[in-house]
């Protein structure tokens, strides 16, 4: 008999880590409750919903904390590059608990609400999109921990910024990181998704960034391994005037993943380039939802999605760009590309444009296809063995999105994990 998802089960399963959350951070007891009595009020969301219509998230939501079985993968190596190095496990940070100079702070978002208050409260939870989705509502209701970032004006974080997610260690994890740039900031942060536990597991993760004017972050997204886990990742951004923000994620492993990657370009010049690459297996499934809103004249967006679907994997693309009125002399672009490698994998693909400004260049579209079989045949001809060929014009495929990695040893990194699973 199937279990019945209800705000009354709900009530019950989540009341009591809502009330120690509460407790153990009172600065933010009035902002969890108000979002844990909405919560109440809503269920997880089904395939009747229309943002969810092509993922089934309540089927991993009833699978949490079953055994998913062994795996027969290899977890992958950590990447080893330069960087400042942030490690959570279990929803917690958990080395290392702060630096602090006076250019930056990278510490835990528990410690800034006790210790930097000053800075983070103008900005913490502000952003608009999805206020009232479940998963939203449920991580500022639970949000256990993550990490507060903050680079002063004119300054750069000397290292790339690695953050490791060891997932796994309880079933459902909540965090939350809030990333503050201001003015000439640059930042460069990368997130890997790590776990080999055999327990299905969902982490729901917010990250907000804030660029002030003429600051930069490159956020690289890294889901390669924890093949039982499931992902819900909503990332927001708000860029004004000269800040660019540039997001460039990787899927290739996982058992379900959802994205959400909104951005707000608010002053003029301001520039969003949203770059992914998906390559799924066996019946994993990865949901893109991207939002890119220009609010202000003379904004800048680009995206370019691609995807190759192997077994009976799934993907989903919906990409909305939205030019307000006063966004005149926008550039705007959009393309998602895919390829089905068997008759049983799909992608449901759905660009979007909304134009409410005249002076604008925008552009928008998707195409499907299967491998190019004169270019098999080909390679081929020339004595390269079939899987070879076949790996090889995948990764001449995937090789667009890899080339918008700008660190070179983050590059090398993916560009081997994609060859062990293109061979």
């Amino acid at each position: 008999m199937t279990t019945q998802i209800t705000p009354e089960l709900i009530s019950r399963q989540l009341s009591e880590r809502y009330q120690q959350l509460a407790a153990g951070m009172p600065a933010t007891a009035g902002f969890r409750e108000a979002a844990f009595q909405k919560l109440l009020q809503q269920e997880v969301p089904s395939t009747r919903h229309e943002e969810w219509k092509y993922t089934n998230i309540r089927s991993v939501w009833k699978k949490l904390g079953e055994s998913a079985g062994e795996t027969t993968a290899a977890p992958s190596p950590h990447w080893q590059g330069d960087a400042l190095k942030v490690r959570l496990a279990g929803g917690q940070v958990v080395e290392p608990a702060e630096v602090e100079t006076a250019n930056y702070i990278v510490c835990s978002l528990k410690k800034a609400f006790e210790k930097h208050q000053d800075k983070l409260q103008a900005y913490f939870a502000k952003h608009t999109h999805l206020q009232d989705d479940y998963f939203v509502l449920l991580n500022n209701a639970l949000w256990s921990d993550g990490l507060f970032v903050w680079v002063k004006r004119g300054q750069t974080l000397p290292q790339t910024l690695a953050v490791f997610f060891e997932e796994g260690q309880s079933t459902l994890e909540n965090t939350r990181h809030l990333f503050l740039l201001e003015e000439g900031a640059q930042l460069e942060c990368a997130y890997f998704f790590t776990g080999d536990s055999p327990i299905h597991s969902l982490h729901n993760c917010i990250t907000e960034a804030y660029l002030a004017k003429d600051a930069s972050m490159k956020h690289y997204i890294a889901e390669a391994e924890a093949f039982h886990h499931s992902r819900v990742l909503r990332t927001f951004a708000d860029v004004e005037q000269n800040a660019n923000y540039y997001n460039v994620t990787f899927v290739l492993g996982g058992h379900v993943a959802r994205h959400d990657l909104c951005a707000a370009l608010k002053g003029t010049h301001a520039e969003a380039h949203f770059y992914g690459l998906t390559y799924l297996r066996g019946n994993a499934h990865a949901d893109h939802h991207t939002v890119v809103d220009h609010i202000a004249p003379k904004t800048q967006s680009n995206e370019l999605y691609k995807g190759v679907y192997d077994g009976q994997s799934a993907g989903v693309f919906n990409g909305k760009i939205y030019v307000r009125p006063d966004a005149q002399q926008t550039n705007a672009f959009q393309s998602n590309r895919t390829i089905l490698l068997t008759p049983e994998a799909s992608i449901n693909t759905k660009p979007q444009l909304e134009i409410w400004a005249d002076d604008v260049k925008c552009s928008h579209g998707a195409t499907i296809g299967q491998l190019d079989e004169d270019a098999l045949f080909y390679l081929r001809a020339r004595g390269i063995p079939k899987a070879q060929a076949k790996a090889l014009l995948l990764q001449a495929f995937a090789g667009e999105v890899l080339d918008y990695v700008g660190n070179d040893s983050l590059k090398e990194y993916l560009l081997a994990r994609l060859q062990e699973r293109f061979s």
